[in-house]
């Protein structure tokens, strides 16, 4: 078609109708991607994962069910969207129609159907590690699996091989946050856990609910739910000297427990002995560091009293 001096342009005419394909151009970058610097902050994880299980409730609500929910199925866009993608092996749980396709990591892309394997090692729940029908609470389990990497930057299931990770997500837990020196707000994990469990009734039963729950969790974020905006690492010389303290404190009970039968076993001039010993004048005559332990021993004197009159 050209356009000469003088001229009008040439407007070809249509031919007849034409199928084309339109599809949403997306800046921004997958969660793996954000993930490859780690656990990300407490609330943009509730966030993320309140949107992701929006999105989820909206196709579960018209029996589609995606079954292939990873980090790099997520897409967070420039302006703080995040796009659920990737439909390719989602199937239609109430119609039993399904599709095969391709994904970014390892994925196993049989042929839908009864008896089929099919997801992504790692992140399916354990009904498509059996082959069984997948339906809504798969997805869940799946979002549970993306939410334990997003609070913690370790995979829930993470072992060499995909029959050693098949056999974790049927029979085992995964790693404790602590384990992994990584402390996660109790209100998270219970909803994390709860995703995560083997049997799907006893998952959320619809990814709507999850939604709501997610969002109340990143509205309290910074407040009394005790909610932290970034992950909290105990160093292992912090954990070492948790467990001596907690080591120490069982110790002193024991301890308490046998003075109080000593104590009982006096008879009262010795225990009257015992008390003006530690009488305030005595406590007030003594230096500072002296002070200090005999309140210590004060507080155990009236701890073995209470002892004593139980026994």
């Amino acid at each position: 078609m050209g356009v000469g001096v003088g001229s009008s342009p040439q407007v070809p005419k249509p031919i007849g109708p034409v199928t084309f394909l339109v599809m949403e151009l997306l800046e921004g970058d997958s969660l793996r991607e954000r993930l490859a610097d780690g656990a990300l902050p407490y609330r943009k994880a509730a966030e993320i994962g309140a949107a992701i299980a929006r999105g989820l409730g909206a196709a579960h609500e018209r029996g589609i069910v995606h079954r292939d929910i990873k980090p790099e199925n997520i897409f967070l866009t420039e302006d703080g969207q995040v796009k659920v993608l990737d439909f390719g092996l989602a199937t239609d749980h109430d119609l039993g129609i399904g599709s095969d396709g391709d994904t970014n990591t390892p994925t196993v892309t049989q042929r839908t159907g009864p008896g089929t394997v099919l997801g992504t090692v790692g992140y399916m729940a354990p009904e498509q590690v059996r082959a069984e029908q997948a339906d809504s609470r798969t997805d869940i389990f799946a979002l549970g699996t993306v939410l334990y990497e997003v609070v913690t930057g370790k995979r829930a299931f993470d072992r060499e091989t995909a029959p050693e990770t098949m056999t974790a997500i049927l029979r085992e837990e995964p790693p404790e946050p602590a384990d992994l020196d990584v402390v996660v707000p109790t209100d998270l994990e219970r909803v994390i856990r709860r995703c995560l469990e083997k049997r799907p009734e006893e998952r959320y039963q619809s990814a709507r609910d999850l939604s709501f729950h997610l969002e109340a969790l990143a509205r309290a974020s910074g407040s009394t739910s005790g909610m932290a905006e970034r992950p909290i690492t105990l160093p292992r010389s912090r954990r070492v000297s948790v467990l001596v303290t907690a080591s120490l404190v069982l110790g002193a009970a024991a301890i308490g427990v046998l003075v109080a039968f000593w104590v009982q076993s006096l008879g009262e001039p010795e225990k009257l002995s015992i008390r003006r010993a530690f009488s305030a004048s005595t406590i007030w005559r003594s230096p500072p560091m002296v002070r200090g332990y005999v309140y210590s021993y004060r507080r155990l004197l009236s701890t073995l009293n209470v002892f004593e009159g139980l026994l």
